[in-house]
């Protein structure tokens, strides 16, 4: 979906709620992971955090659920 600038912007202000959050990771229909939301990328991504000592990985929104 295209978005405005504007809309966008406002998207980023709602994700950035979500850093610093445990969050649950879906990867298809029965694959999940729990991280940590470390920083958000643009308006539909983040980077999360498996744990501490992991590299970051790019995951999108629709596939993050706040714990």
């Amino acid at each position: 979906m295209n978005r405005t600038e504007q809309e966008q912007k406002k998207m980023m202000e709602i994700n950035e709620r979500m850093v610093d959050r445990t969050v649950r990771v879906t990867e298809g229909q029965a694959n999940s992971w729990i991280g940590k939301a470390v920083r958000v990328i643009d308006h539909e991504n983040f980077f999360i955090r498996k744990n501490k000592d992991s590299e970051s990985q790019t995951v999108n929104m629709f596939d993050i659920r706040s714990l």
